[in-house]
């Protein structure tokens, strides 16, 4: 249009540049008209009221589940719904009342599910993004009632049929890989129906030999990925014996699930650690003494900085991140103001707050020089005793877990739990803290226990404070002769085993305690080993991130019987079992 009209002209770029924004103000794109095989996809409730619905055949409405179809109605403005209605009674409207946007929410909904002329979809997942049970939209009740229980018009995904999805080739292929592991009629006559089209023939015998039982990986390419000399982390030794081919995608191909950044079980242990070393490092003896209302300023100086550093605005201003951020405040507080009445029973100090393990950064790793491997690591805290008597000295290493961690000498036999011991070897064998003897290792829960085990109201305040501490009570093991000087509620546990499952807290002698140390360095070698001959085939194991690419079941579980346990036990110990038995079986 410039050309055609001002050819002949010279103007200034100041010019050209306000005729050219005029131009592009009056200027308009059409948009092509619907037809009848047309998808419009809408993403918001409010952009139906745009949407010219001329009698679609079907619609799809996903995701209408409570409070989001319809959604949750709030007011957002600085006045009250109270306030907004008083100013009506004056004759002032300044935005719609509550029962009024409810209504507009409601005239949405009733276009929506008015317009098909055919089919109408209303599906909600059972479970959420967060894993959390979900209930349906009150709408999708409503339209039930109006139907017989008889009539099947609601169903679950397990009840339909795969060929129900078998409209083209490709979303059979999508179906066919999604239920690949399930052993059916249905998926075999989906097989046999894509193995008549050569592409996705071709795709299927590619998977099938993919999905095929693993038993080894070549020793060449573990000897690529692992070098000369293997470095662990007690966490990949971890998942090594809970199964193999997790950690050989892991730590050896490197292959990670994309986390959504939010305040997640991981953020919060990482924030519990932040605010604890910090405190500890900062007042050293002096906090066993710290006034409470000095505590909770320093916490939430430290939440503060913390917040700041490691979310972002978006994150910090949403209304869930910030209840659950103020929650673990509070957490946080607790487990201190416990943590100083501990402290005050024991003769154990802490000295240490996240100690690196490395070779460059901090200090010596446990090696195993005659193997190539190292262990590396990161301590949350070492505690030490003068027993100036005796002329002894005992350490001990304390970890920090938000969740429900606990030794069981079931699990240390079959190389799980190793990861506190690890830690007690490396500080012993490089002499860390001068010439120690072991004291323990210890489990202080730093998350929160269950809403509905307590109430805040004055009449349960002493069972709240008994519940409080009942769970944050440390769990581990503890060496005999160290036992005088830990906290109270450990002085005098019974050998081996104090109680059956997640409040496992027992004790060994010193000729029990370097059989358990010889048992996790043949663990640690054992590993080694197997790592280097290729052996990563995949063990059936709960909530495995591989499940989809490994070939087994996540509920193929293998369970132990008496026996093995009791075998499990003399592993453990061997002859050095003589000073108590397994209440467990």
């Amino acid at each position: 249009t410039v050309v055609q009209n001002l050819s002949e002209q010279t103007l200034s770029v100041k010019d050209l540049y306000q005729l050219f924004l005029i131009l592009l103000k009056n200027s308009s794109f059409s948009t092509p008209p619907e037809t009848l095989d047309s998808i419009r996809i809408v993403e918001t409730l409010y952009e139906i009221l745009t949407v010219r619905l001329n009698a679609p055949a079907v619609v799809f409405v996903p995701g209408a589940t409570d409070r989001a179809f319809p959604g949750e109605i709030q007011n957002h403005g600085i006045f009250s719904e109270q306030e907004l209605r008083h100013l009506e009674t004056y004759h002032i409207r300044i935005s719609h009342l509550l029962p009024e946007l409810y209504s507009d929410e409601l005239l949405i909904i009733n276009k929506i599910l008015a317009a098909p002329s055919e089919q109408l979809y209303l599906t909600y997942p059972t479970i959420d993004g967060e894993h959390q049970l979900t209930e349906p939209s009150v709408i999708t009740g409503e339209i039930l009632r109006m139907f017989p229980e008889e009539s099947g018009i609601l169903k679950k995904q397990k009840d339909i049929s795969l060929d129900y999805y078998a409209w083209t080739n490709a979303s059979a292929y999508f179906h066919f890989v999604r239920n690949l592991h399930r052993d059916s009629a249905e998926l075999a006559s989906l097989r046999k129906l894509l193995e008549h089209d050569e592409v996705y023939a071709a795709k299927i015998q590619k998977l099938t030999e993919a999905t095929e039982p693993q038993t080894k990986t070549s020793p060449e390419v573990m000897h690529t990925l692992l070098g000369d000399k293997l470095r662990l982390s007690p966490s990949g030794i971890e998942m090594f014996y809970t199964c193999p081919f997790s950690y050989f995608c892991h730590y050896c191909l490197h292959l990670y699930m994309p986390e959504r950044v939010s305040f997640s079980s991981q953020n919060m242990g990482n924030f519990a650690h932040y605010c604890l070393e910090h405190i500890l490092r900062k007042y050293q003896q002096d906090f066993v003494n710290l006034p409470e209302a000095e505590l909770r300023q320093e916490v939430q100086r430290l939440a503060d900085e913390f917040k700041f550093a490691n979310f972002s605005a978006s994150v910090r201003n949403d209304g869930r991140f910030q209840l659950n951020y103020e929650m673990n405040i509070r957490n946080i507080l607790q487990i201190l103001v416990h943590m100083q009445e501990e402290l005050k029973k024991t003769r154990f100090t802490p000295v240490g707050y996240e100690i690196e393990l490395d070779e460059k950064s901090g200090l010596s790793p446990l090696l195993i020089p005659d193997k190539h491997i190292i262990c590396r690591g990161k301590i949350d805290r070492v505690d030490i005793c003068n027993v100036t008597t005796e002329q002894e000295t005992f350490l001990r290493v304390v970890d920090y877990k938000t969740g429900t961690k606990f030794l069981s000498p079931q699990k240390l036999a079959d190389g799980l739990d190793m990861q506190m011991l690890i830690y007690l070897m490396a500080l012993e064998q490089n002499h860390a803290y001068g010439e120690t003897n072991p004291g323990g290792v210890m489990y202080l829960p730093s998350g929160q226990p269950e809403k509905d085990s307590y109430d805040d109201r004055e009449e349960s305040k002493r069972a709240r404070e008994e519940i409080l501490h009942d769970f944050y009570q440390m769990k581990g093991l503890v060496l005999e002769n160290a036992m005088p000087y830990m906290e109270s509620d450990m002085q005098g546990i019974k050998p081996i085993l104090k109680a059956a499952k997640k409040d496992t807290l027992f004790s060994v002698n010193p000729a029990q305690f370097s059989s358990l140390e010889q048992h996790v360095k043949n663990k640690i070698i054992e590993m080694g080993e197997r790592l280097y001959e290729g052996d990563t085939a995949p063990k059936p194991c709960k909530d495995c991130p591989c499940a989809d690419i490994c070939g087994h079941a996540t509920n193929d579980t293998l369970k132990k019987t008496d026996e093995q346990r009791k075998q499990a036990l003399a592993l453990l110990f061997g002859d050095n079992t003589e000073n108590g038995e397994d209440e467990s079986s």
